[in-house]
């Protein structure tokens, strides 16, 4: 099963703001459960892992200080995403 990308669009965000999103989006996902493991990564820069990347875990321990995807609209991250297409499936993290 693959993965799916999270991105960060606003620069600075609060872990309580950052953890509070990613809970309901998992909680979007699973209809109120909280399974043991995600099915997501959290992606912050442009330049992807060498290696299939642990999907994020909750909570978050620290906020990023910074993402490449900060203030991104959702046409660039879509661009991203088409250019990146075969980098995503070898990293296991579905487009």
């Amino acid at each position: 099963m693959s993965n799916w990308p999270v991105f960060v669009t606003v620069s600075n965000i609060s872990l309580k703001a950052l953890n509070r999103a990613l809970l309901l989006l998992q909680d979007f996902q699973y209809g109120g459960d909280y399974p043991e493991n995600s099915t997501w990564v959290l992606l912050t820069s442009k330049t992807l892992p060498s290696t299939v990347p642990v999907p994020t875990k909750l909570p978050i321990t620290s906020a990023p200080d910074n993402t490449d995807f900060a203030s991104a609209s959702l046409v660039e991250i879509n661009s991203f995403m088409r250019a990146k297409e075969q980098t995503l499936a070898a990293l296991d993290l579905s487009s």
